[in-house]
């Protein structure tokens, strides 16, 4: 195993970078190299760097792990780069990525590794590609197109990319001097402007494959991390656009990396794994957190609620008053439910969807109705937040998630769940109080076995609670939402 001190490093700009999380069989060894160290020596220059790389310091700053574009100089005056985010284009249709691939004098594809290769993974219809997979999960609001080209042999070995940090070091060389060397090779071959999706002027998908395997599966720190990050010495300009974000996958990679890579280039989603590794974010619930591993990378779970909510790609109905509800599983029908206090729109408010154990989702934990609580004024997962962003309500009510760093999700997540728990409210454990404290008046009770299509009862109400919180109204007692168009 490479040395520790190499794999991981914290982030200290703006423009910084996106790691895809590690394998679990990487974050396994990191975590029981730390505590067996930790176990033994109380101080150690290796496990103070464990301890920084397990519980680092400093929050992420914008640009680490989101959808970050532009540079900063681009804003208009006073727009802070949360609201650039917010005011982003959601693409529709065809959405154009372009694909390069590059090898290095110390590091070549085998030949098994074509254009003919990744052309299937990321394009061809019906081979379990990026883009069936984007199709599936995007209710067919995204259909992502492209070309590969290359390769093309770097200025450099890859050894001067990685550097000695994954390629993700602070300072140059790293992979930003990598991106760069690639789009300058791939200028002549390549019409940038075809991959301005959005027309705001910028490449909306600039994809690298490099020749060789990712560190998040070789902890290698001469092999380079998978990420999103951004050029160095700002923008490329070419062909009347302008390059400046960047994904970067490895030679061997599967469906799971690059879809969740592409969640951070295309659709601006943050990670929502803990990137400090001390808690388990939303483990495999998500595509943007342990769920891209999901089915040996093969078939990663579909981006949880809140992510497809963001983008548009569900219907999102929000109950003002006691309902009962047939719900049927979000990758039939698209639909969410959005719930808070009186159905008022609030920067906190529960998202609630269907997934059963079938189609992209087959790999998940366990099956049934998942409960999001979501938290908008937050920037990301990590467990040093009072609360996450985006946290997954354990039916169960032990918070292994959020408790333990090994925890990626089981049969006690969902509702029902293991223990048969079929309603929540402001005084089961869990509960639908406000991260505040305060309770909310939602409701959910009567929740019924796991199905292609879930019934249960909805309240939002503080006013009459007790009624809908223990679930014994009558059918006059409640209006009727049927979200099944069957």
């Amino acid at each position: 195993m490479a040395p520790l001190a190499s794999i991981v490093v914290r982030p200290h700009a703006m423009e910084d970078r996106c790691l895809v999380a590690p394998h679990p069989e990487v974050r396994q060894r990191l975590l029981t190299r730390y505590n067996e160290i930790k176990a033994t020596i109380a101080q150690s220059s290796e496990l103070s760097f464990l301890r920084s790389v397990l519980r680092p310091i400093e929050r992420r700053p914008p640009g680490f792990n989101d959808g970050l574009l532009r540079p900063g100089p681009t804003f208009r005056p006073g727009m802070t780069f949360a609201a650039q985010l917010k005011e982003r284009v959601l693409l529709r249709g065809d959405v154009n990525v372009i694909v390069v691939l590059v090898d290095f004098s110390d590091q070549k594809f085998t030949p098994s590794q074509t254009k003919e290769h990744y052309a299937k993974l990321w394009f061809q219809e019906g081979s379990n590609s990026v883009k069936d997979y984007f199709r599936d999960v995007s209710n067919n609001k995204v259909d992502i197109k492209g070309e590969v080209v290359g390769p093309y042999r770097m200025p450099k070995p890859i050894s001067y990319y990685a550097n000695e940090e994954n390629g993700t070091g602070s300072t140059a060389p790293n992979a930003r001097t990598m991106a760069r060397d690639a789009a300058i090779l791939a200028n002549p071959k390549v019409n940038f402007s075809k991959y301005d999706n959005d027309g705001d002027g910028f490449v909306d998908a600039f994809v690298i494959v490099h020749a060789g395997s990712g560190a998040e599966r070789t902890s290698n720190p001469n092999d380079i991390w998978s990420h999103k990050w951004v050029l160095d010495k700002g923008a490329y300009q070419a062909d009347g656009t302008k390059v400046y974000s960047y994904l970067t996958v490895p030679a061997d990679c599967k469906l799971g990396v690059c879809a969740h890579e592409l969640g951070h280039l295309a659709f601006g989603w943050p990670d929502l794994y803990d990137a400090d590794y001390t808690s388990s974010g939303i483990g495999d619930w998500c595509l943007m957190a342990g769920g891209s591993y999901n089915g040996n990378e093969d078939n990663p779970a579909t981006p949880c609620a809140w992510c497809k909510v963001d983008q548009g790609w569900v219907e999102v109905i929000t109950p003002k008053e006691t309902q009962k509800v047939s719900l049927p599983d979000v990758k039939d029908e698209h639909k969410v439910l959005k719930l808070w206090t009186d159905g008022v729109a609030m920067s906190e408010y529960f998202l609630v969807e269907n997934r059963q154990l079938k189609g992209r989702d087959k790999d998940l934990p366990a099956g049934g109705l998942l409960v999001w609580h979501i938290d908008e004024t937050k920037d990301d997962n990590t467990s040093e937040q009072t609360n996450y962003k985006v946290a997954l309500v354990q039916s169960d009510g032990l918070m292994e998630l959020e408790r333990t760093k090994r925890d990626q999700g089981d049969n006690g997540d969902p509702f029902p769940g293991v223990k048969g728990v079929r309603v929540i409210n402001t005084t089961t454990n869990p509960s639908t109080k406000g991260n505040n404290g305060v309770p909310t008046g939602v409701a959910i009770s009567d929740i019924s076995d796991p199905a292609d299509v879930m019934t249960f009862t909805v309240s939002v109400s503080n006013k009459n609670p007790a009624k809908a919180q223990i679930g014994e109204g009558s059918t006059s007692d409640v209006a009727k939402i049927h979200l099944s168009t069957h």
